[in-house]
This record gives C-alpha cells, structure tokens and sequence, in this order.
C-alpha cells in the first residue's frame, strides 16, 4: 500500500512517546470509506503496527462550515464592493459539502 512507507517514515522522526496528529477528510481527494478503520491511513498504522486513537470531528466540521458558508454569504456584496468578488465566491464554494448535509 502507497502509505505505509510513509507513515514509518514519520514514526521514525518522532521522540519516544510522541505524538503524531492527523486530519484526514475523505469524499474529495480519497474515496469515502465505511468508516475510520478503514481509511487508507489507518490500513497503513495497522500494516506497520502503530497503534492509533481516531476522534470524528464531523459533527463540529459541519457546523464550522455552515458558520463560514453564512457568513461569505451576508459579505458577499461587500467582498464585490472592494473588488474581491472571486475571493468570496471561492469561500462560498469551499463550504459547498454542507449541502448535501451531515451524513453524506
């Protein structure tokens, strides 16, 4: 698998005891998964034998973009106003996941 050498390459950096965190969304640029078990990077800690904890962040992710995604929207004649019209689209569009809603 492409990410094993990688993740004991990073292993190989840490101190004794370190900790290495991770933020890894799935659905764009990776394939969704049935769950975090079996994402290409914990295939890869399991394969070289690390041990790993995974928190699911979904829950504030999607909150936090819903945020965002309102607020471009209620800036977004301002953000024209001062020629950064491009600049507000791509907020808008950043946060367009929200969308298809919370279990997608």
């Amino acid at each position: 698998m492409f990410y094993e050498g990688g993740v004991s390459q990073i292993r190989n950096w840490l101190k004794p005891g370190g900790v290495l965190f991770v933020a890894y969304q799935e659905g764009d640029v990776m394939d969704k998964t049935a769950n975090e078990d079996t994402t290409a990077f914990a295939e890869a800690m399991r394969v070289i034998g690390w041990e790993y904890e995974v928190k699911d962040i979904s829950e504030d992710s999607y909150g936090m973009f819903m945020n965002k995604r309102k607020v471009a929207f209620a800036y977004k004649d301002r953000f024209e106003g001062e020629d950064n019209g491009t600049w507000g689209d791509m907020l808008i569009e950043q946060t367009d996941y929200v969308l298809q809603g919370k279990e997608e």
